[in-house]
């Protein structure tokens, strides 16, 4: 479903969806903090599997909740897989 902001001709379809914040931001930013520690995906796929459709969005968010952006918190908290 289109914003009725979009359907209302204030910005093209494409550019809403590119731009929308994801359904549910806390879900999203969980998802990405799961994907971001143990994946290998990069920060395009992880923003696009988390529901914010651009990385972008991701990163402003990210930046917002935890001081941080999606690629300084993969940093910091990466799991290796090797368990102890």
């Amino acid at each position: 479903m289109v914003s009725s902001a979009s359907s209302a001709g204030y910005m093209a379809s494409r550019t809403w969806r590119a731009h929308r914040p994801a359904k549910n931001t806390g879900a999203g930013t969980a998802s990405g903090k799961d994907l971001l520690s143990s994946g290998a995906a990069s920060v395009e796929e992880v923003a696009r599997q988390s529901g914010f459709g651009a990385s972008e969005t991701m990163r402003r968010l990210f930046r917002n909740a935890f001081g941080v952006s999606p690629t300084v918190y993969r940093a910091r908290f990466r799991t290796t897989g090797v368990s102890a």
